[in-house]
């Protein structure tokens, strides 16, 4: 066993939260009710992001206290988590996590629509020899979709499987209808969609309008006005899916974004030492190892466990090797867990920034 699986470690919380913050409240405001798919255990900054409701308050600001939660730490765990920009009604957002023989108090204690967050990482990372546990990176944040625990029948292992998704409970439940009139833009109709969610504590982050120095179609108008009825999820896919853009989920928050012209806000330096593996590139039904000259859209880095790096950023590369040298937008991130096993990787796939 190698010393990185002894220097890992992480956090699991679940709980059912609190529906009121109560701490670090401006004084002017006594309570603030909150839906239970946004509360949080513990402070989450702007850069993994609650964002702001409708009237200015920022939720990333506060502190919740759950009504009753458990936290698991550096039991043996194993998980796949995937934040993906491509899928219907805002990318696909698929995570499951695998716990051995858990106390029945436990496992009744883990139930559907609770809350999730994982944090994992290293004792040792950049900065810091003994990294707390509130301080790890945070990999999920999301809702407890199903959970289910059996037998393996040759070790005998009870294991419980938990099933989360992003946004799990305002994509089941957010529905709205409204009508534009003639000559409205679909600038407007997006961002009035975009403010039901952030008024409904959906977050929202980075809408791209502008496409480089082209006309982007969200500036046309509906020369007879625009209609919308159901989910909010559905109407801003298909609202997108109209004009050739998508709008994707990374820990709870939305993004829009145009799908042929990769823009990015920010970037994540690649640094050669945190790779696992050789970069490989990939696209048009090929795939070649880090030192070939083909010509390809994108590439595939397998890297230690990093959740710094989101499936919203790019990532840059420049001491990988000439031919590998650019910036690259992420098109999909997988961590791969294993606790007390050989995975603890993080799978980034990109697409090679255009323009």
């Amino acid at each position: 066993m190698s010393y990185e699986v002894f220097d890992r470690r992480y956090s699991l919380i679940v709980g059912r939260l609190s529906t009121n913050i109560v701490n670090t409240l401006p004084r002017y405001i006594s309570k603030v009710a909150v839906p239970r798919y946004l509360a949080a255990t513990k402070i989450i900054d702007s850069s993994q992001g609650l964002g702001d409701t409708s009237n200015g308050i920022g939720f990333h600001d506060y502190r919740t206290i759950p009504d009753k939660f458990i936290e698991i730490r550096d039991l043996g765990m194993r998980a796949t988590i995937v934040y993906s920009k491509s899928g219907s009604n805002g990318g696909n957002q698929s995570s499951v996590i695998y716990l051995d023989n858990l106390t029945e108090d436990t496992k009744n204690s883990i139930r559907v629509n609770d809350m999730l967050f994982l944090r994992a990482g290293y004792k040792i990372d950049i900065g810091s020899r003994d990294v707390d546990y509130d301080d790890l990176p945070l990999l999920l944040a999301s809702q407890v979709k199903s959970v289910t625990t059996t037998r393996d029948s040759s070790t005998g292992t009870y294991i419980t499987k938990i099933v989360c998704a992003d946004n799990n409970i305002p994509k089941k439940s957010l529905k709205f209808s409204k009508s534009w009139p003639k000559n409205t833009t679909k600038k407007q109709v997006l961002e009035d969609m975009l403010l039901i969610a952030k008024s409904n504590f959906v977050p929202v982050g980075k809408v791209q309008i502008k496409i480089g120095d082209f006309q982007s179609p969200v500036e046309d108008t509906y020369p007879f006005g625009y209609s919308a009825a159901g989910n909010l999820f559905e109407e801003i896919s298909k609202f997108c899916d109209g004009m050739d853009y998508r709008f994707y989920t990374v820990l709870g928050k939305l993004y829009v974004e145009p799908k042929g012209v990769a823009q990015y806000v920010e970037t994540f330096i690649l640094e050669p030492e945190t790779l696992k593996a050789p970069l490989e590139r990939q696209g048009d039904n090929s795939k070649e190892t880090q030192g070939s000259k083909v010509k390809d859209e994108g590439i595939v880095a397998r890297t230690f466990l990093n959740g710094r790096v989101q499936a919203n950023m790019a990532i840059s590369i420049e001491n990988v090797g000439q031919d590998f040298n650019g910036t690259y937008p992420i098109e999909s991130i997988s961590h791969n867990l294993d606790f007390e096993g050989n995975a603890w990787d993080t799978i980034i796939k990109t697409r090679k920034l255009q323009g």
